[in-house]
């Protein structure tokens, strides 16, 4: 009964709810700042007009794609660590443009941009093995399908920063409080799901295309860990131990 209800319901998964909590974390800040606060802070800063902001930050993403270019061939071990490191970096980097960089010049803001466009970068690379390793196969639609739904209403509900801005009067005091209470939310989150914290973590200590993730398939045929992780009904007791320094899920319990 409870895995027909789970899989009726992905959110009854608590590696599922961790996961998009990280998600949503980049939802809340990365919109909201990267493209409507940041273009006012530089132009009210003694800095070029909107037109010659938009064509900056168009400049801005090809160099993202080409730092990306060199970024990615790092991105193939310490996946925990690189997901949920570069989630929380996309919410701490406007405070620090907001707080620190921009005071000193309005290109501080748009190297704010740039940091947190490799961040997020990053952070999407690595979503889509960190879904492989962690869940069932038939819940990454539903985290796609339902979790985006959810990120369209928390960043519409961004926009409530406009209000708290024009009642603090202060761009500063705003990106803490507001950066503040989304990092405490998602604190919360971790801490009272600590053991799928642990578990994801666990799943992710092997590399990408690493000779230690190929194990033998009941078939004989090799896999990757990765997908047989995610896969439903295959219990991680079977795979996950003959990788060394994996411990399986099965026996955490």
């Amino acid at each position: 009964n409870e895995e027909v209800q789970s899989s009726i319901n992905p959110w009854t998964n608590a590696r599922f709810r961790v996961i998009a909590a990280g998600w949503i974390l980049n939802v809340w800040e990365y919109n909201f700042y990267a493209y409507s606060v940041f273009p006012t802070l530089i132009s009210e800063n003694n800095g070029p007009s909107l037109e010659v902001v938009s064509i900056l930050f168009t400049v801005e993403g090809v160099l993202v794609a080409v730092i990306m270019f060199f970024v990615l061939p790092f991105l193939k071990n310490n996946l925990f660590w690189k997901n949920f490191g570069s989630s929380w970096a996309v919410v701490v980097l406007p405070m620090f443009g907001v707080s620190v960089l921009g005071q000193f010049h309005w290109t501080g803001y748009l190297l704010t941009l740039i940091l947190m466009d490799v961040a997020a970068a990053i952070n999407n690379i690595t979503l889509g093995v960190v879904l492989l390793r962690c869940l069932p196969w038939d819940y990454i639609v539903p985290f796609y399908t339902q979790v985006s739904a959810v990120g369209g209403f928390i960043y519409a509900l961004s926009f409530c920063q406009l209000s708290l801005h024009e009642a603090l009067g202060s761009w500063t005091l705003t990106s803490l409080i507001g950066h503040g209470l989304a990092l405490l939310a998602v604190t919360v989150v971790y801490a009272t799901h600590w053991r799928a914290v642990l578990e994801i973590r666990v799943l992710l200590k092997v590399p990408v295309h690493s000779k230690d993730a190929l194990v033998d398939t009941p078939s004989g045929e090799p896999a990757d860990v990765a997908l047989w992780c995610a896969a439903p009904g295959v219990s991680t007791a079977s795979i996950v131990p003959t990788v060394p320094g994996v411990v399986a899920l099965d026996e955490m319990d």
